[in-house]
């Protein structure tokens, strides 16, 4: 009887250091699982956001980059376009001044050739005229 009951006793100590000891292993196991599982997802969202906010700062850099880069497009197209205009507006001015002033002049040289001949002729005219004159009152 006492034989008995102490292998009972000593089963049940066994059974219940095993016990013991079985859930202090799944608890530790669970505890290092748990860690390792914050850890990781840690980690992936350190990670994901490092990388989203590189992303993000990338395409704002590209997007940056790109503003400036047709602003300066747009400005030094509208800089050659106005100085084409300005050179071309000049062009015409100054084809215009110079035709301008051609016309004038040619006129005024036709003008002062006209007076010179007129003069001319009214002068001969009046060469002739008196000529004709004094011939008259020799020949009276």
């Amino acid at each position: 009887k006492v034989f008995r009951e102490q292998k009972v006793f000593r089963e049940q100590k066994v059974f219940r250091e095993w016990k013991v000891f079985r859930e202090w292993k799944v608890f530790r196991e669970w505890k290092v699982f748990r860690e390792w599982k914050v850890f990781r997802e840690w980690k992936v969202f350190r990670e994901w956001k490092v990388f989203r906010e590189w992303k993000v700062f990338r395409e704002w850099k590209v997007f940056r980059e790109w503003k400036v880069f047709r602003e300066w497009k747009v400005f030094r197209e509208w800089k050659v376009f106005r100085e084409w205009k300005v050179f071309r507006e000049w062009k015409v001015f100054r084809e215009w001044k110079v035709f301008r002033e051609w016309k004038v002049f040619r006129e005024w040289k036709v003008f002062r050739e006209w007076k010179v001949f007129r003069e001319w002729k009214v002068f001969r005219e009046w060469k002739v005229f008196r000529g004709w004159k004094v011939l008259q009152r020799k020949q009276s």
